[in-house]
């Protein structure tokens, strides 16, 4: 039997800024490569500190650290609270480097995520896929993740 991968989450600190702001260019240059931060280099440093927010409350940040702690990927959550006090939390990034690919890295990402947020007694996790990527839908569904609602959008111009 293959023995399954193991991931490490540990903390980005705001020190490891550079870092990971060299990550999350090639996260945007695939997941989004007609957008304005990937087509206009001088917006990034911008864009990046308002999506990340490191070191900010309700903003974590995690390195998924593979083989020889190695830096494989990352991933980026936003805490926020409902109308009774419970903690949840958004996947907002969420981002494996090519050559650590079809090696299990992603689900044990996931599956690392899931349980360090059960474990501080998060109830819930969001997060948004595109209609457009059946393969991103196809793995969310794999790791536990279920359809909650229909996000409409109409361009004006």
């Amino acid at each position: 039997p293959s023995k399954r991968p193991q991931v490490v989450l540990q903390p980005i600190g705001v020190g490891e800024r550079e870092a990971l702001f060299e990550m999350a260019v090639r996260f945007w240059e695939e997941l989004m490569p007609h957008a304005p931060v990937v087509q206009d280099p001088s917006i990034r440093p911008a864009y990046f500190d308002h999506e990340f927010r490191l070191g900010q409350p309700g903003h974590w940040a995690w390195w998924a650290l593979a083989g020889e702690n190695q830096r494989a990927g990352f991933a980026h959550l936003e805490m926020a609270e409902d109308w009774a006090g419970r903690s949840w939390a958004t996947i907002k990034g969420f981002y494996v480097e090519p050559r650590w690919r079809r090696q299990g890295i992603g689900r044990a990402l996931a599956i690392a995520i899931a349980d360090h947020l059960r474990d501080s007694g998060v109830y819930r996790i969001d997060l948004h896929a595109r209609s457009d990527t059946p393969a991103a839908l196809a793995f969310w569904r794999a790791v536990g993740y279920d359809l909650a609602s229909y996000r409409m959008r109409q361009y004006l111009g």
